[in-house]
């Protein structure tokens, strides 16, 4: 049985659900499933479909027993209607308040919140769960030891363009800007990087390498938070939409991060007094970071997925 992982990613949902599903298919791997990723939207690198409509032609074709999903918006709904009702599916969640009625849900989130899916759903929630991409550098080095200072990395699309309000405050400094894969603005930030004579990182692939060379972190919040407390890079958060100013503050909480504010908004010298405010703190943000995320989500989920796989070829 082929179990399908399937998720959104365009520069308007951006590319971290594409990561999440990615990180699972990669624990999955020596496991033996075989497995199709696959991609609503424009990535690069994996079997891609254009649209909803698309997706549900093909899922109409194949039929797959098991489907993962990391998506957000609405177009599952008619994809539902068509699919069989042996079907088994489980869903990874950022903002759990719409789902269908799944076999597993997945809330990977600091404060897991959902509404009751009915009897037939099987919760697991909490960052055990975060579906994490590991590759890289297994050992976490100390901040005071990292050769460089500020990593920036605004998502794989940085729709409000705040890297190059962020860019400048940068100035003088061994940092590095991510230029995402979905970045229209990308030459201009190219441009910026190298007027404040910083360096730049056109569309890793994993952000794990480049996260232990760092001391700080800037990011949108998202999925790199979960990805800089594994780590042990503490983060300041410049948001980009209401859902991530929320985990910022969450992760703040814990004691991993700082809440810069919007980042399409923020100012420079706002930047630089955080910058400046979070230097004595180093040390024990980034040790509170690998306590809180441990980086073995997506082992978990592939243990669970293998369990479901197992129940619906029975």
């Amino acid at each position: 049985m082929t179990l399908f992982l399937i998720a959104e990613a365009n520069s308007d949902v951006g590319y971290g659900h594409l990561g999440e599903i990615r990180a699972v298919a990669r624990a999955l791997e020596p496991r033996g499933v075989p497995m199709r990723q696959i991609a609503i939207g424009d990535a690069a690198g994996v079997e891609s479909v254009r649209d909803f409509n698309a997706i549900s032609a093909l899922l109409r074709s194949h039929a797959p027993r098991a489907i993962v999903w990391s998506v957000r918006t609405k177009g599952w709904r008619e994809i539902w209607r068509n699919l069989p009702a042996t079907t088994r599916h489980v869903w990874i969640a950022d903002v759990a308040d719409d789902y269908p009625n799944v076999d597993a849900l997945i809330v990977p989130t600091l404060d897991p919140r959902w509404r009751d899916g009915g009897s037939r759903t099987h919760v697991f929630a909490g960052p055990e769960y975060f579906p994490l991409d590991v590759r890289g550098p297994r050992e976490i080095p100390p901040v005071a030891a990292r050769p460089r200072d500020v990593l920036l990395t605004l998502g794989g699309a940085d729709r409000t363009e705040a890297s190059l309000r962020i860019v400048p405050a940068l100035e003088g400094t061994r940092s590095t800007v991510v230029i995402g894969p979905g970045f229209r603005h990308a030459e201009q930030v190219r441009r910026a990087a190298s007027a404040a004579g910083i360096e730049s990182a056109p569309a890793p692939d994993g952000l794990r390498e480049l996260l232990v060379q760092h001391r700080i972190v800037i990011s949108a919040g998202g999925n790199t938070l979960f990805e800089a407390a594994a780590a042990g890079t503490p983060a300041l958060v410049a948001w980009e939409d209401p859902h991530e100013e929320a985990q910022g503050k969450s992760f703040e909480q814990r004691g991993t991060a700082l809440v810069l504010g919007r980042g399409a908004a923020i100012e420079i010298d706002r930047l630089r007094s955080a910058l400046a405010q979070i230097s004595s703190k180093l040390e024990t943000m980034s040790a509170a970071g690998p306590r809180l995320i441990d980086g073995r989500g997506a082992e978990r989920i592939a243990d669970l997925l293998i369990e479901l796989a197992h129940g619906a070829a029975a």
